[in-house]
């Protein structure tokens, strides 16, 4: 059995006395598991609270996750509005037809590892396609899990990538499996298509890299989780 990489404080839950408790069960590194809360609160018989774990992998996990906790809540209709009101954002990204650049994505740095999730739908929907790191993509987009703008900056020094090179916050962003996955497709098509879409976050979600140099055909290939549903080298089709 694994040890956990956090530790759940059970009194001060007690001391709260929640009625709900929301987690997940995708990764136990990204953040507290399922078995971390369980297994805190298992002599903690004062918390009569409802457990609602979540567990998204695509953005229509995403949205099932969203009406489920608001279900949970007695508020299963302002779930369902909230759903339709981010899915109408996203389908109002209308990229300019024809032009599909091919991208990379980058969840991690050291190794280099190519995202996955729902990535490759937000990438989809900003009027990317995306590729294999070692397929010479045209954009190079980094948005680490966990690190915002400043500390990617930070560890993409020395990299030695080439082009068009993009640093986003990851951590505030394509990383969090909820409503700001809307900005994160609106990032990608600004990224993507600067003369079709207004840069209104840039700065804020994303900024070019600056002094991008080096031979791109030299760096490393990326790791592929094996859950990750992004594109693996040889794929025909890069969704």
């Amino acid at each position: 059995m694994s040890l956990s990489v956090y530790e759940v404080d059970a009194a001060l839950i007690r001391s709260l006395r929640p009625t709900h408790i929301i987690t997940q069960t995708q990764c136990k590194v990204c953040a507290v598991s399922l078995d971390d809360v369980q297994n805190a609160l298992r002599d903690e018989w004062a918390v009569d609270a409802r457990i609602v774990s979540c567990e998204p992998y695509t953005l229509a996990d995403v949205w099932k996750d969203i009406q489920n906790i608001a279900a949970a809540c007695g508020e299963a209709e302002r779930g369902d509005r909230l759903v339709a009101d981010l899915q109408k954002r996203l389908a109002a990204i209308q990229p300019p037809a024809g032009q599909r650049p091919t991208v990379a994505a980058l969840e991690w740095l050291d190794p280099m590892m190519t995202a996955g999730y729902w990535i490759p739908e937000l990438i989809e929907i900003a009027g990317g396609k995306l590729v294999d790191f070692a397929d010479n993509p045209e954009v190079i987009v980094a948005h680490p899990c966990g690190f915002d703008l400043e500390r990617t900056r930070k560890e993409m020094s020395g990299k030695g990538l080439t082009g068009r090179v993009y640093i986003c916050d990851g951590n505030q962003f394509m990383n969090r499996p909820g409503p700001r996955l809307v900005e994160s497709a609106e990032i990608f098509a600004q990224i993507l298509h600067p003369k079709h879409f207004a840069a209104t976050l840039r700065g804020v979600g994303w900024e070019e890299f600056p002094n991008s140099i080096g031979n791109l055909a030299a760096m490393e290939a990326p790791v592929l989780d094996e859950n990750f549903v992004g594109v693996r080298a040889g794929d025909d089709d890069a969704g």
